[in-house]
Protein backbone atom coordinates (compact mmCIF):
# COMPACT_ATOMS: atom_id res chain seq x y z
CA UNK A 1 0.00 0.00 0.00
CA UNK A 2 2.73 2.41 0.98
CA UNK A 3 4.72 1.49 -2.11
CA UNK A 4 1.84 2.25 -4.47
CA UNK A 5 1.19 5.59 -2.80
CA UNK A 6 4.90 6.44 -2.98
CA UNK A 7 5.05 5.34 -6.62
CA UNK A 8 2.04 7.47 -7.52
CA UNK A 9 3.54 10.41 -5.68
CA UNK A 10 6.86 10.04 -7.50
CA UNK A 11 5.15 9.68 -10.88
CA UNK A 12 3.04 12.77 -10.27
CA UNK A 13 6.12 14.70 -9.08
CA UNK A 14 8.01 13.67 -12.22
CA UNK A 15 5.15 14.83 -14.44
CA UNK A 16 5.10 18.21 -12.64
CA UNK A 17 8.86 18.55 -13.03
CA UNK A 18 8.67 17.70 -16.73
CA UNK A 19 5.92 20.25 -17.32
CA UNK A 20 7.94 22.87 -15.40
CA UNK A 21 10.97 22.04 -17.55
CA UNK A 22 8.97 22.48 -20.75
CA UNK A 23 7.52 25.75 -19.51
CA UNK A 24 10.96 27.06 -18.49
CA UNK A 25 12.56 26.14 -21.82
CA UNK A 26 9.74 27.86 -23.64
CA UNK A 27 9.46 31.05 -21.56
CA UNK A 28 13.00 31.70 -20.29
CA UNK A 29 14.42 33.31 -23.48
CA UNK A 30 11.44 35.66 -23.68
CA UNK A 31 11.82 36.53 -19.99
CA UNK A 32 15.52 37.28 -20.42
CA UNK A 33 14.85 39.46 -23.45
CA UNK A 34 12.10 41.38 -21.65
CA UNK A 35 14.30 41.88 -18.59
CA UNK A 36 17.15 43.27 -20.69
CA UNK A 37 14.83 45.54 -22.67
CA UNK A 38 13.11 46.83 -19.55
CA UNK A 39 16.37 47.74 -17.85
CA UNK A 40 17.70 49.31 -21.05
CA UNK A 41 14.64 51.54 -21.45
CA UNK A 42 14.47 52.28 -17.73
CA UNK A 43 18.06 53.53 -17.67
CA UNK A 44 17.51 55.48 -20.89
CA UNK A 45 14.47 57.16 -19.38
CA UNK A 46 16.48 58.33 -16.38
CA UNK A 47 19.26 59.66 -18.59
CA UNK A 48 16.75 61.67 -20.60
CA UNK A 49 15.14 62.98 -17.42
CA UNK A 50 18.47 64.12 -15.97
CA UNK A 51 19.45 65.74 -19.27
CA UNK A 52 16.18 67.69 -19.18
CA UNK A 53 16.96 68.77 -15.62
CA UNK A 54 20.41 69.94 -16.74
CA UNK A 55 18.85 71.94 -19.58
CA UNK A 56 16.33 73.53 -17.21
CA UNK A 57 19.11 74.42 -14.78
CA UNK A 58 21.13 75.95 -17.61
CA UNK A 59 18.20 78.10 -18.73
CA UNK A 60 17.57 79.07 -15.12
CA UNK A 61 21.21 80.11 -14.67
CA UNK A 62 21.15 82.08 -17.91
CA UNK A 63 18.01 83.92 -16.81
CA UNK A 64 19.43 84.69 -13.37
CA UNK A 65 22.67 86.11 -14.74
CA UNK A 66 20.93 87.99 -17.55
CA UNK A 67 18.70 89.96 -15.16
CA UNK A 68 21.06 92.42 -13.53
CA UNK A 69 19.16 94.27 -10.82
CA UNK A 70 16.51 91.78 -9.75
CA UNK A 71 18.75 89.58 -7.59
CA UNK A 72 21.51 90.58 -5.21
CA UNK A 73 25.00 89.16 -5.63
CA UNK A 74 24.48 86.81 -2.69
CA UNK A 75 21.27 85.43 -4.21
CA UNK A 76 23.01 84.86 -7.54
CA UNK A 77 25.85 83.01 -5.81
CA UNK A 78 23.39 80.86 -3.87
CA UNK A 79 21.48 80.00 -7.05
CA UNK A 80 24.76 79.25 -8.81
CA UNK A 81 25.82 76.84 -6.05
CA UNK A 82 22.44 75.09 -6.13
CA UNK A 83 22.60 74.68 -9.90
CA UNK A 84 26.17 73.36 -9.76
CA UNK A 85 25.08 70.79 -7.17
CA UNK A 86 22.18 69.83 -9.45
CA UNK A 87 24.60 69.48 -12.37
CA UNK A 88 26.92 67.17 -10.46
CA UNK A 89 24.03 65.11 -9.13
CA UNK A 90 22.59 64.68 -12.60
CA UNK A 91 25.98 63.80 -14.09
CA UNK A 92 26.49 61.21 -11.35
CA UNK A 93 23.15 59.54 -12.06
CA UNK A 94 23.67 59.76 -15.81
CA UNK A 95 26.98 57.95 -15.34
CA UNK A 96 25.36 55.20 -13.30
CA UNK A 97 22.59 54.68 -15.84
CA UNK A 98 25.03 54.84 -18.74
CA UNK A 99 27.02 52.06 -17.05
CA UNK A 100 23.86 49.95 -16.93
CA UNK A 101 23.14 50.57 -20.62
CA UNK A 102 26.71 49.71 -21.61
CA UNK A 103 26.59 46.55 -19.50
CA UNK A 104 23.32 45.46 -21.15
CA UNK A 105 24.68 46.10 -24.65
CA UNK A 106 28.21 44.74 -24.18
CA UNK A 107 27.83 42.01 -21.55
CA UNK A 108 24.19 40.98 -21.13
CA UNK A 109 25.08 37.74 -19.32
CA UNK A 110 27.12 39.65 -16.76
CA UNK A 111 24.19 42.01 -16.23
CA UNK A 112 21.79 39.09 -15.75
CA UNK A 113 24.14 37.35 -13.32
CA UNK A 114 24.44 40.53 -11.26
CA UNK A 115 20.67 41.01 -11.38
CA UNK A 116 20.04 37.47 -10.11
CA UNK A 117 22.71 37.91 -7.43
CA UNK A 118 21.08 41.13 -6.22
CA UNK A 119 17.69 39.39 -6.05
CA UNK A 120 19.02 36.52 -3.94
CA UNK A 121 20.53 38.73 -1.25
Amino acid sequence: MKETIMTQFLEKSMSYLQSAEVFTKKELPLFIEETLNFNLYYSSMWIILFLIIIIICSVFMFCIHKVENTFSRTDKEAFTVMVIVAYFTCVLFIGMDAKTIIKIKVAPRLFLIEKVRSLTR
